[in-house]
């Protein structure tokens, strides 16, 4: 048996970092719809993302990390609340590089935004996922997230919802 890999979380350095973390939200995008132009859009710069990023990071900067294996630098984690109900916790981004996919380190993921949203006081959580990013939603599931039925806006989404 393998021994298990340990990731460690830092939080997301814009000055730093800032290509490496459009390039992670782009690439994510591509996963999810098969471009980018739903998160471009009129945007090509993503100076809306990287404002929206800086204020999270004021606010809590253990809410946006990237993920690191020996120091390098392997993904991205973005957390907060719902916007339509702030008492559930919301996973906007569990990003991993294609390389370490199917390495089963996503559950590691999930324990560090379960453990972040059991230290803000949410006993829910929830995130959105492509329905055509099958190897997302089989993860999901496989890690107790489930689907849920909820009006929103962007019927191309579907929610999953877990409890912490």
């Amino acid at each position: 048996m393998q021994p298990k890999t340990k990731l460690t979380y830092r939080p997301l350095s814009l000055h730093d970092h800032r290509e490496l973390i459009i390039q992670y939200k782009v690439d994510a995008f591509i996963c999810s719809f098969g471009n980018a132009d739903k998160f471009l859009g009129k945007d090509p710069q993503a100076k809306q993302y990287t404002e929206w990023l800086h204020s999270k990071l004021v606010n809590d900067p253990n809410s946006t990390v990237h993920i690191l294996l020996d120091d390098v630098i392997i993904g991205q984690i973005e957390l907060g609340h719902f916007k339509k109900d702030p008492k559930v916790g919301y996973v906007f981004l569990f990003y991993l590089i294609p390389e370490m996919r199917g390495k089963n380190l996503s559950p590691q993921l999930d324990q560090y935004a379960m453990y972040y949203f059991q230290n803000g006081g949410y006993k829910s959580a929830m995130l959105s996922v492509s329905p055509s990013n099958l190897r997302a939603v089989k993860s999901y599931e496989r890690m107790g997230w489930y689907k849920i039925d909820i009006q929103h806006d962007d019927s191309e989404l579907i929610f999953m919802g877990k409890n912490i």
